[in-house]
Parts: structure tokens; C-alpha cells; sequence
């Protein structure tokens, strides 16, 4: 079967930050004279907003993964990952937390990437009886 996508288009990847407002800048906003007048030439600016980015660039995905901040202040979900959850990812300096979201529950569920973090909470919500419809 053939792939449809478009080139440089493939799945959505969802990226999440600690920071709610992180700004990464793809391609530097540049001057250039061509003679007679100065053309501003726009750059690239992937902004997480509400500590979240998801794309579906090829070139976006590509430079994401290999940047010097992921991993520290940022990290991609993985899809198989999060089918199901319920709750929030935070990345601190010791791993990734994910949050009960139950009320009145303060629950975290720690570990050294997601999938960990997502284990103990979801151990958490079975002991508790946490799971929400």
C-alpha cells in the first residue's frame, strides 16, 4: 500500500516541556539587501504552548529530536505511551512525574521516562479506584 502523506508530512509528535512557555528557534530571522531595499526574511519559532508542541514536519520532528534540550527541558511522548491516560506529564530533573488527576489527589507517579511515571500512576488509580470515565 502506498503512503499518501505528503513529503516532508508524516504522523503528529507531541512534545512536552517543564516549561509552560518554552521557545525554540528553528531558523534565525535574517535581513537581506537585494539593491535598492532591505527584505526582512522571517525565521522559524517553535513555541511550546502550555508546555506542549505537536507537529507533523518532517524538518520540525527532525529538529526537536536531535537539539541539545531534549531530554533536559523537554521530552516527545510516546503515542502507545499515552493511549488511555488520564492525568499530567512533568519533566523534572530527576525523571517524569504524572499526576492523578482525581480530586483532591496529589498523587505522582515518578520514574525515569514516561511509560515508567505512567505505570505507577495508573498501579496508583487501580489501588485507589481512580480510574475516571
Amino acid at each position: 500500500m502506498a503512503d499518501d502523506t505528503p513529503a516532508g508530512i508524516q504522523k503528529p509528535v507531541m512534545f512536552k516541556s517543564k516549561f509552560t512557555n518554552l521557545k525554540l528557534v528553528m531558523v534565525t530571522p535574517t535581513k537581506k539587501f537585494n539593491g535598492v531595499f532591505v527584505e526582512n526574511i522571517t525565521g522559524k519559532i517553535i513555541h511550546f504552548a502550555n508546555g506542549a508542541y505537536e507537529t507533523n514536519i518532517t524538518a520540525e520532528i527532525e529538529f526537536l529530536r536531535d537539539h541539545k534540550l531534549c531530554g533536559i527541558d523537554y521530552f516527545e511522548i510516546e503515542p502507545s505511551v499515552l493511549i488511555g491516560f488520564k492525568g499530567t506529564l512533568n519533566l523534572t530533573g530527576e525523571g517524569v512525574e504524572a499526576y492523578c488527576n482525581f480530586p483532591d489527589c496529589d498523587f505522582k507517579g515518578k520514574g525515569a521516562n514516561q511509560e515508567e511515571a505512567i505505570k505507577k500512576l495508573n498501579a496508583h488509580k487501580t489501588r485507589k479506584g481512580h480510574h475516571t470515565s
